[in-house]
C-alpha cells in the first residue's frame, strides 16, 4: 500500500507522543496505555484505516522496550472528539490550533508541532486568485467561485475574518459559489485550469505545488497574506506532566537525530518535531476573538482594534 505523506506525518507524530507520553515501567510491572485522538478534520481528511496502518508500522520502530501500549483513534467529527476526550476516552488530542483551543484548559502547558521544510513552525495563509482577472483585493473576488476542503478550518476562519473586516458578507453570502476539494492541492489547479476562481491553503502547500509546477507561479497571483499562524499541534492531559512530559519532549525533539528518525521526517516533508509555546498560539487566539467580536449582529461589518498577533493585510 502506497502511504500518503500527510498521513505519515501525523502518524510519525502520534506515535512518538503516545510512546514517550508515560515514563516506562518496570519490566515486572503493568503495562501503560496511551491514547491519543484526532478527527478527521485535524488529520486533514486522510483515511482512518491508512492512519491506523501506518501507526503500527511506525510504533514497532519506535516503541522499544518501553513497554508503552500505545493507541490512536480517529473519530469523524471534531464534536466525537471532543466528546471521547471529555469521557475520558483518550488521553491527549492532536488537532488543528482551532481544534485544540476547543479543549486547552485541560491540556498540559507542553506542546509539540510539525515544522515542515522551507519554513517557520507557524505559517501564513495565502488567498490565491489567477492574474488575469485581475484581482487586487478580496473585495474584487465577489461573486466568484471559492474552492476550500471542507477541514479547511482555520483558512475558513481568517477567510470569513478579512471578509468582515473590510465590511463584506461570510463567505456564503460572498461568493457565488462555494466548492469542495479533496486537498488544496487539487484547489490550486482547479484555479489553474478555471475551474474556480479562488482559493486559500498554507504557503508552503503554494509554494510546494510552484516547486513542482513553477507555471503555477505565473498564473496566480496572492490577493492576501495572513499574519503566521500555528496550523497543527497536539498535547495531552494536564495530569500527565511532570517526567512523562520531559521524556515526551526529549523524544520528539530528537526524532531526527537518527537516520531511520530523518527519513520518516522526509516522508512528510517536515524537518523537525518542536515545542511551542502559548506565544506561538496567540495570533489564532486573535484572529478567532476578532471574528467572533465581528460576526455580532451589532458590529458586522465594523472595525475591531488590532490585537497582539492579529490578522492583517500582507503582514509578515
Amino acid at each position: 500500500m502506497v502511504i500518503h505523506p500527510i498521513r505519515t506525518m501525523v502518524a510519525i507524530f502520534l506515535v512518538s507522543m503516545a510512546c514517550n507520553a508515560l515514563a516506562a515501567p518496570a519490566a515486572s510491572g503493568p503495562r501503560d496505555r496511551v491514547i491519543m485522538g484526532g478527527s478527521t478534520l485535524g488529520l486533514r481528511n486522510s483515511a482512518p484505516q491508512d492512519i491506523e496502518i501506518t501507526f503500527n508500522t511506525a510504533l514497532n520502530d519506535l516503541r522499544g522496550n518501553t513497554g508503552t501500549v500505545a493507541n490512536f483513534a480517529v473519530f469523524p467529527t471534531t464534536d466525537a472528539l471532543y466528546a471521547a476526550f471529555d469521557k475520558g476516552e483518550v488521553d491527549g488530542i492532536f488537532g488543528t490550533a482551532i481544534e485544540y483551543l476547543g479543549r486547552e484548559q485541560h491540556l498540559a502547558k507542553e506542546k509539540m508541532a510539525l515544522v515542515f521544510k522551507n519554513t517557520a513552525v507557524k505559517q501564513s495563509l495565502v488567498l490565491l486568485a489567477r492574474k488575469d482577472e485581475s484581482v487586487g483585493h478580496v473585495k474584487d473576488l465577489r461573486n466568484k467561485r471559492l474552492t476550500l476542503a471542507r477541514y479547511q478550518d482555520l483558512e475558513e476562519v481568517y477567510l470569513n475574518t478579512l471578509l468582515l473586516r473590510n465590511r463584506l458578507p461570510e463567505i456564503s453570502g460572498f461568493f457565488a459559489a462555494r466548492l469542495d476539494a479533496k486537498s488544496p492541492n487539487v484547489a490550486i489547479m482547479d484555479i489553474f485550469f478555471g475551474k474556480t476562481d479562488a482559493t486559500i491553503v498554507r504557503e508552503t502547500e503554494y509554494l510546494t505545488a510552484v516547486e513542482l509546477n513553477p507555471q503555477l507561479g505565473n498564473k496566480l497571483v496572492v490577493v492576501e497574506r495572513s499574519p503566521p499562524y500555528l496550523p497543527t499541534l497536539g498535547s495531552v492531559r494536564k495530569e500527565l506532566a511532570g517526567e512523562r512530559i520531559d521524556n515526551l519532549m526529549r523524544s520528539l525533539r530528537t526524532i531526527g537525530d537518527t537516520e531511520k528518525g530523518r527519513k520518516v521526517l522526509s516522508f512528510s516533508n517536515a524537518k523537525a518535531i518542536e515545542s511551542v509555546t502559548d506565544a506561538d498560539l496567540q495570533s489564532v487566539r486573535d484572529l478567532v476573538h476578532e471574528y467572533q467580536v465581528l460576526k455580532m449582529p451589532k458590529n458586522t461589518g465594523a472595525s475591531v482594534p488590532a490585537t497582539r498577533g492579529g490578522a492583517g493585510r500582507n503582514a509578515q
